[in-house]
């Protein structure tokens, strides 16, 4: 079951943005499980979960609020924040308890010269759980992590060409 409650705001297709708060009731949750002092996984029906979260996104079309001689043609922002309480005793999760907490992610993109431009994406990532460390036998918790990833792209009226890199 689920309960989620948001506002939208659009002013002139020039600024967009979106909030939302939600709850999430899970019973009966199937996941691969361990005890700490095993390594022997099994497939187990976790009790009860509980999921609160909040999303926003906000999208800004710079050349339609400025003009078009403004150094971004567009700026975009997205956040979400997850919490997961689980009632399932000493259990280790291999899947449902090792989520994403905090995303933030932030895009842009601007002219270079004429029909040359570039896109940017910058993403934030922090994530709940662990994983097995296989040297050491022990259980270690996931680092927060920041990718960039950029496009260089040409573009015509019709027609577009671009190179692309990812976590940079």
């Amino acid at each position: 079951i689920t309960y989620e409650l948001g506002l939208k705001y659009n002013y002139k297709n020039t600024i967009t943005a979106n909030v939302s708060a939600f709850r999430r009731y899970g019973k009966n949750i199937i996941d691969w499980v361990r005890l700490s002092d095993t390594l022997k996984w099994e497939s187990k029906n976790i009790t009860e979960i509980l999921t609160d979260g909040i999303e926003f996104s906000a999208f800004i079309n710079t050349k339609k609020l400025f003009n078009d001689n403004f150094l971004f043609s567009y700026i975009s922002i997205n956040y979400s924040y997850i919490n997961i309480t689980k009632h399932s005793g000493s259990y280790i999760s291999n899947y449902a308890l090792d989520n994403l907490k905090n995303k933030l992610s932030i895009n842009f993109q601007h002219k270079i010269y004429k029909n040359f431009g570039v896109n940017w994406a910058i993403l934030y990532q922090e994530r709940n759980g662990s994983y097995t460390d296989y040297n050491t036998l022990k259980e270690v918790s996931y680092k927060p992590f920041i990718t960039v990833d950029t496009k260089l792209f040409w573009k015509i009226k019709y027609f577009s060409a671009f190179i692309e890199a990812t976590n940079l």
